[in-house]
């Protein structure tokens, strides 16, 4: 009998430090530092994004240098599509005439990781206007 706790002690003990070691390390949760190769002046469009996302949230938390002025703290921006291959989500930054064209209140971004090379491709559009040019990069897992 004394025995069976000894065992059942050491099973609960293992179950225990393994719960404890593998919840941190949750494969899908991302935090990300992403640099773009080149940024074409007036793309608006930053040169670094850091974007962290939790497994099946509906948002991920994005943050750069124009969200940084006109804002000066993380948004969060609304993911469209999330699969195996990659990790798509978009976001607005209002408040910004004048910062690149007089007429374009705000701007909208289009963000798309791609989970197994790392590639960052990003978009911004002013408001009732066409497309700016993008930008590509990398990104790097950080804690």
């Amino acid at each position: 009998m004394l025995d069976a706790i000894k065992a059942a002690k050491r099973i609960a003990a293992v179950g225990l430090f393994t719960v404890g070691v593998a919840a941190p390390l949750h494969a899908a949760d991302l935090s990300l530092r992403c640099d773009l190769a080149q940024v074409q002046d007036g793309a608006a469009l930053s040169k670094s994004y850091v974007i962290r996302y939790k497994d099946g949230a509906a948002n991920v938390s994005i943050y750069d240098s124009w969200i940084k002025r006109f804002v000066g703290e993380p948004l969060l921006a609304r993911v469209t599509r999330d699969d195996a291959n990659s990790l798509v989500f978009k976001w607005e930054l209002h408040g910004v005439s004048g910062a690149i064209d007089q007429s374009a209140s705000y701007l909208r971004y289009r963000g798309t990781y791609l989970r197994k090379s790392g590639q960052f491709d990003v978009r911004a559009q002013p408001g009732g206007h066409d497309p700016l040019p993008g930008a590509r990069g990398r990104c790097r897992q950080v804690k």
